[in-house]
């Protein structure tokens, strides 16, 4: 599942790009970003409710059918731009992807994905300021919702005012998640705000980011360009989650949660410097 979703990814966003005006890139990742997330949202939910009336093998079976669906549809209605030719050596083409700010850009993501974790750091540290264990499935809702509402208004922002200046934003509302996350303590709406907080953070991230692509890389390299973005953004973040998850457990969520602050403000600050301020 993994394995077919990393090769789905890059060549998925490619299309996008190549589908629509560069300047209505984030309207149109937000549309993306906001049926996948209804999507991730309500299949649990139908899966929740068919499974006591079928059982797991039908639902599994069933599953195949939308599935189906997409693949003909991609297959019939989907027709790829054309593009010039490309080189047919590797090296020029890797050094063309990697380049000028479009670099500078997976510098900036890469610093701030070291410093990153996901929803289940939330979930842990809102039962910690009183959240109780048996509201976490609603708390989980409660982000998922917010991430998927606000996918659509983020990118019609980024095509406003800017989209780097919207990820810069993004990444700063996650810096000021994590100061919170390491110092507050108390009364339990903390951590319920904290989690929509980091569901509005969410759909803007992933909407966002993946939209300032096009800009930097021409059409004919954008599936390279969105294969390098996948590999740091993962790679990056499976080193961050780990570091985040390490320095809980053996000096503090305060320590944890401030060095992600300092990493998210870091590649903010080196987004703004090196892309948003030479433009």
């Amino acid at each position: 599942d993994r394995m077919g979703k990393g090769v789905r990814t890059a060549p998925r966003d490619a299309l996008i790009s190549q589908s629509i005006r560069e300047r209505d890139a984030g309207k149109a990742f937000g549309i993306h970003r906001t049926l996948d997330q209804l999507g991730a949202v309500l299949g649990p939910l139908l899966a929740f409710i068919l499974i006591p009336m079928v059982g797991v093998r039908t639902v599994f079976l069933a599953s195949f059918i939308p599935a189906l669906i997409a693949l003909i549809i991609l297959l019939i209605a989907v027709a790829e731009v054309a593009t010039p030719p490309k080189s047919s050596r590797l090296l020029p083409e890797v050094s063309r992807v990697l380049s000028g700010k479009f670099l500078w850009l997976l510098l900036s993501l890469s610093i701030f994905n070291l410093g990153a974790y996901n929803f289940s750091f939330i979930l842990v540290r809102a039962s910690e300021l009183g959240v109780a264990v048996l509201a976490a499935p609603i708390v989980y809702m409660l982000m998922n919702l917010t991430h998927t509402a606000v996918g659509i208004p983020s990118g019609i922002l980024a095509d406003r005012i800017g989209r780097e200046k919207t990820l810069v934003l993004a990444m700063l509302m996650f810096a000021f998640t994590s100061l919170m996350l390491a110092y507050l303590s108390g009364a339990w709406i903390y951590g319920i705000l904290l989690a929509l907080i980091f569901g509005v953070f969410q759909g803007m991230y992933d909407t966002v980011s993946r939209a300032v692509v096009p800009r930097y890389v021409p059409e004919e390299l954008r599936g390279s360009a969105y294969g390098a973005y996948y590999l740091v953004i993962g790679v990056s973040f499976l080193l961050g989650m780990s570091i985040v998850g390490m320095l809980w457990d053996y000096v503090g969520r305060t320590i944890a949660f401030t060095y992600s602050t300092i990493l998210s403000a870091l590649g903010a600050t080196l987004l703004y410097l090196s892309v948003i301020r030479k433009s």
